[in-house]
């Protein structure tokens, strides 16, 4: 009798530890897609400056292609150099693996520098400059608050800037680290999704619309990268569920003030 109970103990012991190692593996597999995705967006930064760049759409497009060449290549060798010059073990599940790595290959000062100035800075400059941008165009569309629209001396859109601060400060204040970096992520998969949709669409609608440049092998390569984001984006929404719960929420209290605005414009 007490072999029975034992085995039968040991063996939803087992079950247990199995299946916390499999959402642990499930979730572990996540951050290191998110953290990619993180790592390589930026290379599409130029698409929200079309307007401002001389020779327009063609121009945007060439250098977000020209992004993508040259940075792969750039991490890659990084990433390279930390394996050869820098223990892995000394910087496993390090939150800030670059910035460790160069304080024990170079000095604590390199670090503060990389981490602080070079790499913190330059990503929210971007943001700061892309995401007032978006709100700009799309109160031009009618689309958010006329405000928005307005740009200062320079085409610097002043109110936009100050306007996308206020949720980025409020979600800081919210969750730490992992929390911006998946909920970031939900939505840069959603607005891929939706891009590459959008496409689709116009392609089927307007077929004799005038085009910026040409897209390789569409529409089978634009399928492909519909089946691949999907395939990831679902991937991501059942491993970090709580993440796309939030997602879900924020898309959902935003859909009431987009239609309004929209019904505003038609009258």
């Amino acid at each position: 009798m007490s072999d029975g109970v034992y085995n039968a103990g040991h063996s939803a012991v087992d079950e247990t530890g199995n299946a916390a190692t499999a959402v642990a593996g499930i979730k572990a597999w996540s951050l290191v897609i998110v953290a990619i995705i993180y790592t390589y967006d930026g290379w599409s930064g130029a698409a929200y400056f079309s307007g401002e760049i001389e020779g327009g759409s063609k121009v945007a497009a060439r250098a977000c292609i020209k992004s993508v060449l040259i940075i792969i290549p750039l991490y890659l060798l990084l990433a390279g150099a930390l394996a050869l010059k820098v223990p892995l073990a000394s910087i496993a599940g390090s939150e800030l693996a670059l910035a460790d790595a160069l304080k024990i290959a170079v000095s604590p000062a390199a670090a503060v520098l990389v981490a602080a100035i070079i790499m913190q800075l330059a990503h929210q400059n971007l943001l700061y400059m892309s995401a007032p941008r978006v709100l700009q165009e799309m109160a031009v569309d009618g689309l958010a608050m006329k405000q928005a629209a307005e740009v200062e001396e320079g085409r610097n859109p002043v109110f936009g800037v100050f306007v996308a601060w206020l949720p980025s400060i409020g979600l800081i204040l919210i969750g730490g680290f992992d929390f911006l970096l998946h909920l970031t992520i939900f939505f840069y998969m959603f607005i891929y999704v939706a891009l590459i949709l959008g496409v689709i669409t116009l392609r089927l609608k307007q077929p004799d619309a005038d085009r910026p440049f040409r897209a390789w092998a569409h529409p089978w390569s634009t399928y492909l990268c519909l089946i691949v984001w999907l395939m990831i984006g679902l991937y991501d929404a059942y491993a970090e569920m709580e993440y796309t719960a939030i997602g879900v929420v924020m898309i959902a209290a935003s859909w009431p003030v987009y239609r309004y605005l929209t019904r505003s414009k038609l009258k």
